[in-house]
């Protein structure tokens, strides 16, 4: 077929194919093959046809065949960044730039459909490689937090008026960037005038989620070699390497758009051309979570996604934990100490250490985890008591599927404590649940013995067994739960044994709606009734008619950004003022619906989780001149507070313009372009949907026919005419 002949199939073919994009590679592009055979000479045969690849048109080209090596040679246009790797060789015909296309591409040519299709071959092209780094932390603007926690409960007998009781505990915290500080008092009350005052305070200093010191006044330890009210200063200090997923391959048949998350958090998004690509040295922020590559080109969008685990009870090599506190516990002097070190990615290191008085008490421990199981070995010694008590501990845990097995032991190598022993087994599936437990522990007179089980009948009914034995008793319980429908639980069970009391009790348990629950429990001597409300705050209401009463009240108000809420729980609760830019758009956080945003586009969430909180924009409240280049936004507070997210530069305000020619004939069908900015289609009036324009910019107005007019679009403008 003749060049005349195919130049007039051109303007047909152009004008129905689509056209060509290609992305920038991120991966560097190998330089193209230079031929070096001198002999090459141009095919005979050629033809203008449509080129698809993947599917989709790369518009028109010219391709000629008949070579005497029955190659065929393409228009080198089509071939895109990335791509050289498809051909070996190139030469010049008739002014054309062709390529010819190696023999592993399988091309499928049509002459009388005049079409050239192939699909990519990925193999072919190069590998790419990158090493993942983790964004550097952004510390958000803070705002001020003001917390008000309270518990108020009492309680009395209507026939004994002596037996009242009451109690309460408040306090009062303030909150902003990396201080806070609180004040409380918690108290007891019993008739006649009986009672008891404990003040308590904190200041505390956390820059983020590795590091925290704090002054304490009647608070708890937060080490667990003695209990009391503590008096003094606290901190701790996490550090170390981080864990590493070692690589991530994929193939990307098209150059594509790549983001990489880990654990919901975005740490890279590049354009890549296509080829295989190797991810390296991912860091993970967690014992278990997932990797996930979302991958946008021409043909659409997918993901690989890439689990992982990690015992928790290991930290990552060269990681340590460390807290410290001292100061006094009760009326003596204190000072403790804990810490944890990865020693190997299978061996972790722990050891705790206190003073209180003159008594000593330490923990080490070597702990191990192969897969599915968990050693702990490890010596303790304790001087509380009259003589030194030290012992070698050995702790076994070993679960697989539905079954789980430990072993515990004690066993004394200096004073008079007695050796101990646990064994447990347990088998935990849908249909059937049980468990063995038996051991050795003068605390509980000797040798002792359990065991449990339940069946779920059906979806609503679910029987309960147990039998425990000890070297002094025998009990046997059996019990029923069922739940006739969603808002009923009713339960019942029977206790009892030779030498032991026994008893029978029951219970239902209405709730009327998310707000409001009733219930009624007996012993078969005595009724009790209870009311429960939880809102914005939570009552709880029980009344007897052994004439016991009392109530309960409990919640918490925050005021932040001059907006008081109010709340049930005193859980931890963080803060987020979003700023989008835009009016009276529905927002969720965490799966729960929080709002709208006022007239500056603003609104206050409430979020509880300390990483990974997830906000969604409502599609449906998204006005149609508004664009968004994500619907989610991932973000972690990893400490208790109120925070600023300025994510205006999400949305895009547009405008619609419509283009006209110089007669005042819209440019129907046609599409408008400029420097940075991709076609814009217009429709049957002429009109488009443009971005918001800082300043006015110089555009290429393409008529419908293929005609073009240069156009000044200003910054406001609503209609732009065409002069040509």
């Amino acid at each position: 077929m003749s060049r005349h002949l195919n130049g007039l199939l051109t303007a047909f073919l152009l004008s129905s194919a689509v056209a060509q994009s290609a992305p920038p590679p991120a991966a560097p592009v190998p330089e193209e093959p230079v031929s070096s055979a001198p002999a090459l000479v141009c095919p005979p045969d050629e033809s203008f046809v449509e080129v698809r690849v993947a599917g989709l048109s790369r518009g028109g080209a010219w391709v000629r065949t008949g070579a005497a090596d029955g190659r065929t040679w393409l228009q080198r246009s089509v071939i895109r960044a990335g791509e050289e790797a498809y051909f070996d060789a190139q030469l010049t015909c008739e002014d054309t730039d062709l390529v010819r296309l190696k023999p592993e591409l399988r091309l499928q040519f049509d002459p009388e459909q005049l079409t050239l299709t192939f699909e990519p071959l990925p193999s072919l092209l190069g590998n790419a490689s990158f090493t993942v780094t983790a964004p550097a932390a952004v510390r958000l603007p803070t705002l001020p937090l003001l917390n008000l926690d309270y518990q108020v409960s009492g309680g009395a007998n209507v026939h004994d008026a002596s037996d009242s009781r009451g109690a309460f505990d408040t306090r009062l915290e303030y909150v902003q960037g990396s201080f806070s500080s609180s004040i409380g008092v918690r108290g007891a009350l019993k008739l006649p005038l009986a009672g008891s005052l404990m003040p308590y305070a904190r200041l505390r200093y956390q820059p983020d989620e590795a590091r925290f010191a704090q002054l304490a006044y009647n608070l708890p330890t937060t080490l667990s070699l003695w209990r009391g009210s503590f008096r003094g200063v606290q901190a701790g200090l996490r550090g170390g390497q981080v864990r590493y997923w070692p690589s991530l391959t994929f193939v990307l048949p098209l150059a594509s758009d790549v983001r990489v998350s880990v654990d919901g958090q975005e740490l890279q998004r590049s354009q890549l051309a296509p080829g295989t690509v190797t991810l390296r040295d991912l860091p993970l922020r967690q014992d278990k979570g997932s990797i996930v590559v979302s991958i946008e080109d021409e043909t659409g969008q997918r993901s690989v996604s890439q689990p992982y685990s990690f015992s928790p009870v290991l930290l990552a090599p060269g990681s340590y934990v460390t807290r410290l506190e001292g100061g006094w516990l009760g009326d003596q002097v204190y000072a403790a100490g804990a810490a944890q070190y990865g020693l190997t990615p299978s061996m972790t290191l722990e050891g705790e250490a206190g003073v209180k008085g003159g008594a000593v008490q330490a923990n080490v421990w070597a702990v191990f985890a192969p897969v599915n199981q968990v050693v702990r070995l490890g010596i303790g010694t304790d001087t509380s008591g009259e003589t030194r008590k030290t012992s070698l501990k050995a702790q076994y845990r070993f679960a697989i599927n539905a079954f789980n097995f430990g072993v515990d032991a004690e066993v004394p190598v200096e004073g008079t404590r007695d050796p101990q022993l646990e064994l447990g087994l347990r088998y935990a599936a849908p249909r059937f649940n049980a468990g063995l437990t038996g051991g050795y522990n003068t605390a509980q007179n000797g040798w002792y013995g359990r065991l449990d089980g339940s069946v779920p009948v059906n979806a609503q009914l679910n029987v309960a067994s147990f039998v425990a034995v000890t070297s002094r008793s025998t009990r046997v319980g059996i019990g029923v739960n069922w739940i006739p429908q969603p808002n009923v639980q009713v339960q019942t069970s029977a206790v009892g044994g030779p030498g032991s009391p026994g008893g029978v009790n029951a219970s239902v348990n209405y709730q009327l709606n998310p707000t409001n629950r009733i219930g009624a429990s007996t012993d078969f001597q005595n009724l009790a009734f209870s009311y429960q409300f939880r809102d914005q705050v939570e009552v709880d209401v029980a009344a007897s008619t052994q004439g016991d009463v009392g109530v309960q009240v409990q919640g918490r108000a925050t005021l932040v950004e001059g907006k008081l809420s109010f709340a049930a729980s005193s859980g931890s609760r963080r803060f987020i003022l979003l700023k989008t830019g835009i009016p009276d758009l529905g927002i969720s956080a965490e799966g729960l619906y929080q709002g709208r945003t006022n007239a500056q586009g603003e609104l206050l969430l409430s979020v509880q989780a300390s990483s990974g909180s997830q906000i969604q924009v409502d599609l449906n409240t998204l006005p149609i001149e508004v664009s968004l280049r994500a619907e989610t936004l991932v973000m972690t507070l990893p400490t208790e507070g109120a925070v600023v997210m300025d994510w205006r530069d999400n949305f895009t305000r547009s405008r619609f313009v419509t283009f006209v020619q110089a007669a005042g004939q819209p440019a129907s069908g046609g599409s408008v372009q400029w420097a940075g900015q991709d076609r814009i289609d217009l429709d049957d009036q002429g009109e488009g949907l443009l971005p918001a324009l800082a300043e006015a910019v110089t555009g290429i107005l393409t008529f419908e026919d293929g005609r073009t007019c240069p156009v000044q679009i200003g910054s406001a403008a609503t209609t732009v005419t065409c002069d040509l």
